[in-house]
Parts: structure tokens; sequence; C-alpha cells
């Protein structure tokens, strides 16, 4: 796999007794939640050789992560995004230089790390310019001659164009087998790139109907409460259930740290999963065709319970 890697500053917007630096990325965060569920990871992304840049490298090598198939840029800063987390909402300001400076060269350098891999995941597309050119489309295209698999997710686009550079994301998306949105994210990308004035998720299907699209509701745990940070009946009301589209539900869970989910979610999520804030279970069990949702979309097969290890700090 292979994606954004930031080092996530972490902070309130009110004086704080303290900041926390943590791994962060989109894509990187996935890769060491499937490595925790047990699952073999090459992950292929950069960072700066620089402090920021050799910290995050030995505190994911410390829990276990392979890095050997991370590139050191000399020249450049790390990705960093901060966080200023307030009481109802979260800022960002990010650089993204390692991220966008990764190109699909640094991927053929190492392309004899992909010779036994069946699937291949990009994640934060918005996140890496670097790789949206003819030239991954075109190692894409390989990846999938080879018999991979291909999935996607997005994050947010900063630019506020939701197609790619030179409109990339057009070409590219038909080689997806899978595509995590969120619901902002759907609708976003079906105005960029539905044309003919449907900006329904349903549009999308339509233009891309050799796409699944795994639709994102996450649920926030906290304090013994369950809250919906996006409500399903509502969800279900603007984006007309398709076979091309699955119900993705995440569990959050804040304080306290251990919360079990709720009971609807506890039928078909797996204790070990509850702890999850990204796809990567999901797309474990897509690819290995275990089931984790009950949806008519997904292969009916039982879920195994992951190999238990320690879970890894996100922000």
């Amino acid at each position: 796999m292979t994606g954004d890697i930031f080092i996530d500053i972490v902070d309130s917007d009110v004086e704080a007794e303290s900041v926390k630096m943590l791994p962060g990325g989109s894509a990187l965060n996935q890769g060491r939640h499937l490595h925790a569920l047990g699952t073999r990871v090459r992950f292929f992304g950069a960072v700066g050789d620089d402090t920021l840049g050799r910290s995050l490298l030995h505190q994911v090598a410390g829990q276990g992560f392979p890095t050997e198939t991370i590139k050191m840029f000399s020249s450049l800063p790390s990705a960093v995004c901060v966080v200023l987390s307030g009481p109802v909402d979260r800022a960002f300001v990010s650089c993204y230089s390692t991220n966008d400076a990764f190109t699909t060269r640094d991927l053929h350098e190492q392309a004899s790390e992909l010779e036994a891999c069946s699937h291949f995941h990009w994640g934060g597309y918005f996140n890496m310019k670097g790789l949206q050119s003819q030239d991954f489309t075109n190692f894409i295209r390989s990846c999938r001659a080879n018999g991979m698999t291909i999935s996607m997710n997005t994050q947010c686009d900063a630019a506020g164009h939701w197609c790619g550079e030179g409109n990339h994301l057009e070409e590219f998306l038909p080689l997806v087998d899978l595509l995590f949105v969120n619901i902002s994210e759907g609708e976003h990308l079906c105005a960029a790139l539905c044309h003919d004035g449907d900006h329904s998720m349903s549009a999308l299907c339509k233009r891309y109907p050799t796409v699944t699209f795994a639709r994102c509701l996450v649920w926030e745990v906290a304090q013994g409460r369950t809250s919906a940070w996006s409500d399903p009946r509502q969800a279900h009301a603007r984006w007309s259930h398709k076979e091309s589209m699955v119900a993705l539900f995440i569990v959050r869970v804040c304080t306290p740290y251990m919360c079990q989910p709720s009971q609807p979610l506890a039928s078909w999520m797996s204790q070990a999963v509850a702890m999850l804030s990204s796809p990567a279970s999901y797309l474990l069990g897509w690819h290995t065709g275990q089931s984790l949702t009950p949806t008519p979309s997904t292969r009916p097969c039982s879920r195994h319970a992951p190999k238990a290890m320690p879970w890894p700090a996100y922000a």
C-alpha cells in the first residue's frame, strides 16, 4: 500500500499541559491498523531526513510496523499536520512536502517488494499530488494486469477541486475496485465528476459501475453513551441503495479508551475492531472474503477474530 504520512502535532485551542506528537496520515494509520490485525503490510511512503521524520519512523518501528520501504528525502522537511481541537470542532494546518514529492518513480525503485502482493491500497489520494499522474495510472494498470485488486480512500481535497491534478481522478477511478468515502467526500466527488447535473451518490455509481463504494458512517462512543456523527437514516434517504454501494460503520472510541460498541454494531463487529478509526479492518475482510457488514453487497462469509496485537496510538 502507498499513501500519506504526517507527523500529527495535537493540541487544544486553549492553554494545554502538553502537546502530543503522533504518527499520522490516513494511509499510515490504515497500514498500522492492518498490521495490528495480523496482516502482512508493505508500506510505500516518505518522510524527511529531519528530527520529526526520524522520530516517526522510530515510533512505528517500535510497534513492529515495517518501515524498510518508507523513503527518506534528505532535502525536504517531513509532512506535518498541526491539529487544534476545540470543544465542538477541529482545525488543521498542514505541510504536504514529502507526501507531494513522492512519485511513481519512488515506487518503481522498490518494485521487487510488490511482486508477492495481491492487493494495492492508496490512502489519502488528495494528499499525494505527486502520484496524480499518467505514470501512476499506468503503474496501477500494470498492477491489475498482474492480478492485484485496488482500493483507495480520498481524504478531503483542501484545494476544493475534487478531481485531482489535471482531472486525474476521472481516468483513474475506473481502475479502483473499492473506494472508501464518507458522506461529505462522496457528495463533493459527485459534484466534481458527474457533469449531467445529478450530484447524487447514485449518479456516481452509474458513472463508475465497476467501483464498489464503501460509505463510511461514523459513531462516537464516549463515556458510556453512543451518538451518531452521521445519521444512517439521513444518509440512506440521500443515497439510494445500489448493489455497488455498501455501508461501512466505523466506531471511534473516546473516553473511556476501551469501550464496547453499541448493540447494533456489536452483532457484526469484533471486540478488536471496536477500537478502529479507519477502514482497515473492512479492507482486510473485503480482500479475504470475510464480511464485516450484513449488507447484501458484501460476501457472506463468517468473520474470524483478528489476531490480538497491541493497538497503535493515533490522532
